[in-house]
């Protein structure tokens, strides 16, 4: 009778490896295609403070919205994440002249609502290839 050299390490024989989970976005059963496509898309940045920064989110980007922040980010900080370091600097901003911001977030609304745009992303998206062909 042979002996499963796997059943029993303590003799000398060494264990057969765990199988390593498959990575790939198409073996995870009952995944959507949205989950499959942010596996692929890991948080590249990060920017905040560790000691009092109690709450981490994580938001989507637009290629042209990437290009802008670390653009603005490597002209305002030393940060090693440009984009995110921008990110946080206009979020903060934003909060700190809440007055100006709500004012200008309700014109942005009504513009959208005349115009038809169903969504922010969607106003922001033709508006920022607008201004990225221009810098070109």
């Amino acid at each position: 009778m042979k002996r499963n050299a796997n059943r029993n390490p303590s003799k000398g024989s060494k264990p057969a490896p765990a199988p390593q989970p498959k990575t790939t976005p198409k073996s995870t059963p009952g995944a959507s295609a949205r989950s499959r496509r942010a596996e692929r898309h890991p948080i590249r940045e990060y920017c905040g403070d560790w000691v009092t920064g109690n709450y981490w989110i994580k938001i989507g980007l637009t290629r042209n919205q990437v290009k802008a922040l670390t653009r603005l980010g490597k002209n305002c900080s030393t940060s090693e994440s440009p984009c995110a370091a921008a990110a946080l600097l206009l979020i903060s901003l934003g909060l700190l002249n809440e007055d100006d911001t709500i004012s200008k977030s309700d014109a942005v609304v009504r513009y959208m609502k005349a115009e038809g745009f169903t969504t922010f992303g969607e106003y922001c998206q033709g508006a920022m290839r607008a201004k990225e062909a221009i810098r070109e």
